[in-house]
């Protein structure tokens, strides 16, 4: 295990707060210990603000995991260059990008294969020829011992569009579509909220859906409470697997622990 002051082991750069909130619920479920009071990085020098990370213990002890929200897509691209242009690499440390897909939801299954483009694309104009694309997931292999491993996890739902689910692919719509098949009553009820808005209502947009899910049963857990909570609800978990499992990044996620 690095010493996390230096530099950790795994790091897991997201676009925002309920995304660090949804991977912190996910790495506890799986057996990590919060390393929240640890050490910190020093990233002083950084061309982004990387303020907020949290840090994990990995289940067997031998690795940290921080999970940097990056305050966007755009600066998820600058934090990865400073960090593939910065770090000290250690043997098999990874690094994983963690985006809303953003394309719009199709009447057909969602198309996981699809999703390693903006990742390939920065990687062959800022580090062209140091990494290789490996096996059918969004796994890139350095071709040095300098780099790291990289991933891309794209969030997305495989449900197909329909009227009670936002129509673009972001983890507002993987969470929707795991309380959906959890509670397809609730599913009717959020809907015809949302239509009963009435005139100057804004357009019911991804937030629109899940904050709405939230507060309609969550409420006390506040969102952010919610996106780290909902691994603990046993009713949503295994829905919620389920989707993950199906756009084909459960098991990549899983990676960030080894």
């Amino acid at each position: 295990m690095s010493d996390w002051r230096e530099n950790p082991d795994n790091i897991i750069l997201c676009e925002g707060y309920h995304d660090r909130a949804f991977w912190s619920g996910f790495l506890l479920k799986s057996g990590c210990q919060d390393y929240r009071n640890g050490q910190r990085m020093a990233t002083t020098a950084a061309p982004v603000n990387l303020k907020g990370k949290y840090t994990f213990i990995s289940p067997d002890g031998s690795r940290l995991i921080t999970v940097q929200p990056c305050q966007g897509k755009t600066q998820i691209w600058k934090a990865l260059a400073y960090f593939l242009s910065n770090l000290a690499i250690e043997p098999k440390q990874r690094i994983f990008v963690s985006l809303d897909d953003d394309h719009d939801a199709v009447a057909e299954s969602y198309a996981p294969s699809s999703g390693c483009q903006p990742l390939e694309a920065f990687l062959a104009n800022k580090f062209a020829g140091q990494f290789s694309i490996e096996g059918g997931a969004c796994l890139f292999k350095p071709q040095d011992s300098i780099h790291p491993y990289i991933s891309l996890i794209n969030w997305a739902s495989a449900e197909p569009a329909n009227d009670n689910l936002p129509g673009k692919q972001t983890l507002e719509r993987l969470v929707c579509a795991a309380l959906n098949l959890a509670y397809p009553d609730r599913a009717i009820s959020v809907k015809h909220f949302l239509d009963s808005r009435g005139d100057g209502a804004p357009a019911a947009g991804v937030k629109e859906f899940a904050y709405s899910h939230v507060a309609g049963w969550f409420a006390d857990e506040g969102i952010e409470g919610f996106y780290r909570s909902i691994w603990s609800k046993d009713r949503i978990y295994s829905f919620l697997e389920d989707e993950l499992k199906k756009i084909k990044i459960w098991d990549t996620m899983h990676l960030a622990m080894r």
